[in-house]
C-alpha cells in the first residue's frame, strides 16, 4: 500500500465516523428543539397575553408559544380549513363559537385529569361537562358618560327612562351581548330573577319593544359605543364589557361600567383543546396554567376580568364570579335564528 492510499484510507475512515456520529446524535438534537404552542384567540388580548403570560410559560415548559390573534368566528374558520391537520393546539373563544366548535368535533372534551388546577375555579366555569372551561368572565353591564351621569347606573330601567330618549344604545341581535339585554328585559317585565328570566323570550321582546324611543344606535361592535359615549352624543350603552371599558376609563376617557341593582353578566371567554392538537401536553399545561392564580390575576389586574378562580384577591373594579348571571349559551343558541327575524321585525330602527 502507497502513502498516498493509506492517508486516503485514514481520511475515509474519519469522515465515516464523523458522519456516523452526526447521524447518532441527530435524534438528541431534534430533541433538544423547543417544541412550539400554537394558540388561536382573541387580538385585543395579544399584548397581555405576550408581555404577561406567554414569557413565563415558555419559560417553566422550555417551549415557544405562537399566538394569532383574530375574532373566534375567524379562529373557527381556519380550524374548520384544516380539521384533520390542525395548526392550533389550544384556543381562546366566546361560548356561542365553542359550541359550534364541539358540534363539528373541533374541539376535545377536557380530562381533568391533565388539568391540575381544573378544581380551583367555580363550577359553573366548566362548561358542557367539560368540553371547555371559562377562564375568565369579563363583566357585562351598562356603560355610561361618567360627567353626565356622576350617580352610575343603578337599574337596568333606565334604558326605558324617557329622559334619555336618543341617547341608548343596545347590542345587535347578531351580537354576543344580546342575550343581556333580552334576559334583563324579561326581568323588568315579569319581576322574576334575572337568571329565570333569561328562558321568558315572549317577555324580554314585549318589554324590548318599548325602548325603541329611547334608542339612539343597535350596534354590532364596542368600539363605536365607547367613542359615541365618550363624546356625550349617547349616555348608555347596554351590554359593554370591562374589559374593553374600564381599559378606557384607565386611558381617562369619562367612561365607565355600572353596577345595575339587578345584576351584571359573565361575558363568556372560554378556553379549549383543539381536536388532534399538534401538542397535546402542552395544551394541557396551558389549558391549566391560565386557571392557576398567577394567570387569573392577569385578568383581573391587566384586563379587569372577572377570575374563576375564586381564591385571586381582586382590585376595586372587579367583581367577584358569584356576583355575576352566567347565561345559557346553549339556549342562545338554539333560538339565536328565530330572535334575528322578530329583532328585526319589532325592535330594529
Amino acid at each position: 500500500m502507497t502513502q498516498a492510499t493509506s492517508k486516503t484510507r485514514r481520511s475515509f475512515l474519519a469522515q465515516t465516523a464523523a458522519g456516523a456520529s452526526l447521524a447518532l446524535a441527530a435524534p438528541a438534537l431534534a430533541q433538544v428543539r423547543r417544541k412550539e404552542l400554537i394558540i388561536g384567540g382573541p387580538a385585543g388580548m395579544t399584548d397581555v397575553l405576550k408581555e404577561d403570560v406567554f414569557p413565563s410559560f415558555e419559560r417553566k415548559y422550555g417551549c415557544r408559544v405562537l399566538f394569532d390573534g383574530s375574532s373566534s368566528l375567524e379562529n373557527l374558520k381556519k380550524m374548520q380549513a384544516v380539521k384533520d391537520r390542525p395548526q392550533f393546539s389550544v384556543v381562546l373563544m366566546d361560548d356561542p363559537v365553542m359550541i359550534v366548535a364541539q358540534d363539528e368535533k373541533l374541539i376535545e372534551k377536557i380530562d381533568p385529569k391533565n388539568i391540575p388546577n381544573i378544581g380551583a375555579i367555580v363550577q359553573n366555569a366548566i362548561v358542557r361537562d367539560g368540553w371547555w372551561l371559562s377562564y375568565k368572565w369579563p363583566r357585562a353591564s351598562i356603560a355610561y358618560n361618567s360627567k353626565n351621569l356622576p350617580g352610575g347606573t343603578p337599574s337596568w330601567a333606565m334604558l326605558w327612562d324617557p329622559k334619555y330618549k336618543g341617547k341608548v344604545m343596545i347590542p345587535s341581535v347578531r351580537a354576543t351581548q344580546i342575550p343581556f339585554i333580552l334576559a334583563a328585559a324579561a326581568h323588568l317585565e315579569t319581576g322574576k330573577p334575572i337568571a329565570e328570566a333569561q328562558y321568558d323570550i315572549n317577555a324580554a321582546f314585549k318589554k324590548l319593544a318599548t325602548i325603541r324611543s329611547n334608542l339612539l344606535l343597535i350596534y354590532n361592535g364596542s368600539a363605536q359605543v365607547a367613542n359615541l359615549i365618550e363624546t356625550g352624543e349617547a349616555t348608555l350603552g347596554a351590554g359593554m364589557f370591562s374589559s374593553y371599558t374600564l381599559w378606557r376609563k384607565r386611558a381617562g376617557a369619562p367612561v365607565d361600567l355600572g353596577y345595575p341593582q339587578e345584576g351584571s353578566f359573565a361575558m363568556p371567554s372560554g378556553i379549549a383543546k383543539v381536536a388532534k392538537a399538534p401538542e397535546p401536553e402542552l395544551a394541557d399545561a396551558f389549558i391549566s396554567e391560565t386557571l392557576g392564580a398567577e394567570y387569573q390575576k392577569v385578568w383581573a389586574d391587566k384586563l379587569y376580568d372577572t377570575p374563576t378562580n375564586p381564591s385571586v384577591t381582586l382590585p376595586p373594579e372587579v367583581a367577584a364570579a358569584s356576583t355575576l348571571t352566567v347565561i345559557d349559551w346553549g339556549f342562545v343558541a338554539q333560538n339565536r335564528n328565530e330572535w334575528m327575524s322578530r329583532f328585526d321585525r319589532e325592535i330594529a330602527i
